[in-house]
């Protein structure tokens, strides 16, 4: 679950709020304009950093640097996807996205719902269902960014706006969320992002049904020739507004790494992790 705060990279939008839900909630008070707090450091910022089976989700932490470098992400693994279950699992992560890419296309909003009831008729378990989600948002937003850029650390603009929560007083131990009121909402979508959304759609679906066969470095390889206005952002934005430099020389080849690491987190005998850094993290000089 994406749970978001008013900092960083994956801002979330308790200023802007979002649906009925989201603007009940404020008139009574449970949507805060000041961020959550959370008892444990963030450890990532790329998903390279984090274990081969394992991605780096902004998951309730607390933003840290460590020798110069931001870390605003915990290290994510949800392994419930079996052999067996890999198909329905495949086919529910399509319909999220399409639902995304559906509102998109049509002047923006939440997700189509008459595409997430079919959700239902899959016969996934509760848990599978919610990792599913989960990783779906992950690759929405790493894929579209979120509508808090452009910002300080960001120049590219985002189109995704993360699911409300409801804030608390106290400070919550690491990965435990708050509340979630709705699944977030998608900007309008023009011709390119709807093409890249497909794109990626089409890559990560194939990923989870077929793992570890190269699909999701196929479908992603021709995205900047037949997209050439897409930009990255968030970590995968080049050239970087952050002091760090990434260890990665295109923006795709960053955007390959993160949904490939996103997908592979839900498999429970994921492969090795094929689409690495070319390079290590130093300072810019």
């Amino acid at each position: 679950m994406e749970n978001k705060t008013n900092n960083g990279r994956r801002s979330g939008f308790l200023t802007s709020p979002h649906g009925l839900a989201g603007a009940l909630l404020l008139v009574l008070g449970l949507v805060l304009v000041a961020p959550q707090a959370w008892a444990c450091l963030c450890k990532c910022y790329w998903s390279y950093e984090c274990a081969s089976d394992e991605y780096c989700n902004y998951s309730g932490c607390t933003h840290q640097t460590v020798n110069g470098k931001l870390k605003d992400g915990l290290c994510k693994k949800r392994a419930s996807v079996e052999p067996t279950t890999q198909e329905p699992a495949a086919q529910a992560l399509d319909l999220w996205l399409r639902a995304f890419e559906d509102a998109g296309a049509n002047g923006g909003g939440e997700p189509n719902a008459e595409l997430l009831a079919e959700l239902q008729g899959l016969g996934l378990s509760d848990q599978l269902h919610a990792d599913i989600r989960e990783v779906a948002l992950a690759i929405l937003g790493q894929t579209v960014g979120y509508t808090s850029f452009p910002d300080a650390m960001h120049n590219n603009p985002g189109f995704f706006s993360a699911p409300l929560f409801v804030v608390i007083a106290e400070p919550l131990p690491c990965e435990d969320y708050p509340t979630e009121i709705d699944n977030g909402v998608i900007a309008p979508l023009d011709d390119t992002l709807l093409g890249v959304t497909a794109r990626v759609r089409q890559a990560v679906v194939g990923e989870l049904r077929t793992p570890g066969m190269g699909i999701l470095e196929a479908k992603l390889a021709g995205i900047e020739e037949d997209y050439p206005n897409f930009l990255t952002t968030g970590n995968c934005e080049l050239p970087s507004l952050r002091s760090e430099r990434s260890p990665f020389t295109q923006g795709i080849q960053c955007l390959t790494s993160e949904l490939q690491r996103m997908v592979h987190s839900v498999l429970a005998n994921p492969p090795a992790p094929r689409a690495l850094p070319v390079r290590h993290i130093d300072l810019a000089p």
